[in-house]
């Protein structure tokens, strides 16, 4: 680790204490199976420590909300197992409300971003989008406010502006809404985005929310997101930690946590001994076509355990399964437009994985949860 004060501050972390500042007559062989087991039964003291080494400026903010037991409020208490969403920049969310394909649609033009909840189509009335007029009307403030602009936007930018942040934060809500729906009664679900979109440091970002004529609106991006996880009716439940370090790094802190989300070459090196409970793919295939995920799922590694402790494999959402949980989601809602919108998709669905004429029968027919197709037997 180097000599003198940074050998002393790190055998210190690990629990050896008294040498002073030259510990090279120190000899120490630390080793354990995981990250997470070497840290796990550490003093709180020396966790925070080490902790702070692996994270930086960035420990106070993640650690506070991969231990909280409750919301900012103060009093609403959140689920003590964590399950954290390994994400992505807000432009790059799987385009299941944008795309028409996918059940819904996005906005083409200013006309379908209103200032008033009355005038948005029903179509993003749903509980995984606008599901009160609150969230839609906080939305649409953080976009009017001047606040939330370095220069203020000339009226055709600010029209652009509208549709490609009602764009984006639509597929950033309703992917985030579907894992609360499924997962959010036993977790407290934590966002983990990309490490080069820090919040509040938009300076630092790798890539930038521009128009064509290099017009920069990073600040309304940022602010829409903290928005999001503070006054949204469902985002307020699910936390956000710091975006400036590694996804792998929070298993050091040995807690109760599960990691979920889009795919991403985190999970192939990730510490095993971490459950994956879930990966979401806008794709047809199965687990076993992910190239980050193949290795893993072939290794018998890619495990998830259920609340008896039982182990099964990671599930995997691909587009057959999404539409399946979506039609439950919108049938124990009572919302049957939308149950029969998703029920139509995941059928046609079937039918071009099975290689089937339109109208066939689908007995027997089934996606399981790690996307593949279930046929009946012959």
């Amino acid at each position: 680790v180097g000599t003198g004060d940074y050998e002393t501050k790190m055998l210190n972390i690990l629990g050896f204490e008294g040498y002073g500042e030259n510990a090279t007559d120190l000899s120490i062989d630390v080793k354990f199976g995981t990250i997470s087991e070497g840290v796990e039964n550490l003093e709180s003291d020396t966790k925070e420590s080490y902790l702070k080494l692996m994270y930086g400026k960035y420990f106070e903010g993640t650690y506070d909300c991969l231990t909280r037991t409750k919301l900012s409020d103060g009093v609403t208490e959140v689920p003590s197992k964590k399950l954290v969403f390994i994400a992505s920049r807000l432009n790059s969310y799987p385009a299941l409300a944008t795309n028409a394909a996918y059940g819904i649609g996005g906005a083409s033009s200013v006309d379908d971003v209103p200032d008033n909840y009355e005038d948005l189509a029903a179509k993003y009335k749903t509980k995984l989008l606008f599901g009160t007029a609150d969230d839609y009307e906080m939305f649409i403030s953080q976009i009017n406010n001047n606040e939330n602009y370095v220069t203020a936007p000339t009226n055709e930018q600010k029209d652009q502006i509208k549709v490609n942040a009602f764009n984006y934060y639509i597929n950033y809500m309703f992917t985030l809404k579907y894992t609360y729906e499924l997962y959010g009664a036993n977790f407290d679900i934590i966002l983990k985005g990309h490490p080069r979109e820090t919040m509040n440091e938009m300076s630092s970002w790798s890539s930038h929310y521009v128009l064509g004529d290099s017009y920069n609106y990073d600040l309304l991006i940022n602010n829409l997101m903290v928005a999001f996880h503070s006054l949204d009716s469902v985002g307020k439940y699910i936390g956000m930690v710091p975006y400036g370090t590694a996804a792998e790094n929070l298993a050091y802190l040995g807690a109760d946590i599960s990691l979920c989300g889009l795919p991403s070459s985190t999970y192939t090196g990730y510490d095993t001994a971490v459950d994956i409970k879930f990966i979401l793919s806008l794709t047809n295939s199965a687990i076993n076509s992910d190239t980050n995920l193949n290795g893993r799922y072939e290794a018998g590694t890619l495990l998830d355990h259920d609340e008896s402790g039982n182990e099964n494999i990671t599930d995997f959402h691909n587009l057959g399964l999404i539409y399946k949980n979506l039609v439950a989601i919108y049938t124990e809602a009572s919302d049957m437009s939308n149950a029969s919108t998703y029920q139509t998709l995941f059928e046609n669905w079937l039918r071009t994985q099975a290689g089937l004429d339109a109208g066939a029968d689908l007995s027997g027919y089934d996606v399981d949860q790690q996307g593949f197709l279930v046929a009946p037997e012959e």
